[in-house]
């Protein structure tokens, strides 16, 4: 599992904003902290439903990128991202515990 990493920022009258600074113009909003992380997910999968699948950058790298940009009180969150195409898991024989007699 991949996870990005979102810049998580909030004005004193307003949501949560979340930025994916290695997926321009990838955002989402929520109105309680809670639900950043799921909104989140949501902006990640409908992003790479058009988009072809990246690489996220090591939170070092982003961190080294990003020191002095980050608005005050903005803070970096990883955000998992889980294809949507992938298709169910399957249990394997050999995955599978021994049937008792």
């Amino acid at each position: 599992m991949k996870h990005f990493y979102a810049i998580v920022h909030k004005g004193r009258n307003s949501a949560y904003g979340v930025e994916f600074p290695d997926l321009p113009g990838c955002f989402s909003a929520a109105g309680e902290l809670c639900d950043v992380i799921r909104h989140a997910r949501e902006a990640l999968a409908l992003w790479f439903d058009d988009a072809p699948e990246t690489e996220p950058r090591s939170p070092e790298r982003l961190k080294e990128t990003m020191t002095g940009q980050l608005p005050a009180g903005a803070f970096l969150m990883p955000i998992p991202f889980v294809r949507r195409d992938l298709p169910p898991c399957k249990p394997t024989p050999q995955s599978m515990p021994p049937r008792s007699r």
